[in-house]
């Protein structure tokens, strides 16, 4: 299957001192395969695999620090969405098991293809952070993230402690970094 990507955005600086800094900007996302194959029969991919998707976001994000040794970031965006697939067949590389399914559909009465949908849809997600140094070494961090869309509504927080080997001196920089689950690598 081949596909096709195409990313682009920017962002504006809206404000950028040494306190805080607010950003806004904008992306769009296209995206196509040459099949559908996001099925899960003999023949098919299993992955979402459009023919044409289309996505805007709009992001906004601010960071902030609180004296020298306290960061935060807060971070929100919206997004809308528009997808295509085609229909196809339950076996698309299998002929013989197609012409089958055709001839069971009146015992079945399953039509043995996928239908092709369009469909559109808005998202927003909320995020924050922070990162609090308690030592040169030692800090104290949080994160959550709330996203919102039709069918997908993930959250997701942590409290971490973090110890660095070389302490760390000055400003804090922003945003903090937050602790990256091993299973999202």
């Amino acid at each position: 299957n081949q596909r096709y990507r195409m990313m682009g955005g920017t962002y504006y600086r809206v404000i950028s001192n040494q306190e805080r800094e607010f950003t806004a900007g904008a992306s769009l996302l296209h995206w196509a395969y040459k099949y559908n194959l996001s099925e899960e029969t003999w023949g098919h991919g299993g992955y979402y695999s459009p023919q044409n998707y289309v996505g805007l976001s709009v992001p906004l994000t601010y960071d902030a620090r609180w004296g020298d040794d306290f960061v935060y970031r807060l971070k929100t965006g919206v997004s809308y969405s528009q997808t295509k697939t085609q229909s196809i067949d339950f076996f698309p590389n299998d002929s013989d098991l197609q012409i089958a399914a055709y001839d069971r559909e009146s015992i079945t009465g399953v039509d043995p293809v996928f239908e092709g949908e369009t469909s559109s849809g808005v998202s927003y997600n909320l995020e924050g952070s922070f990162e609090y140094r308690i030592t040169p070494n030692w800090f104290f961090g949080g994160y959550l993230a709330i996203d919102r869309s039709d069918f997908y509504e993930p959250n997701f927080g942590q409290l971490y402690i973090r110890y660095y080997f070389n302490p760390v001196y000055g400003t804090l920089e922003f945003p903090g970094t937050p602790i990256i689950p091993y299973a999202d690598f």
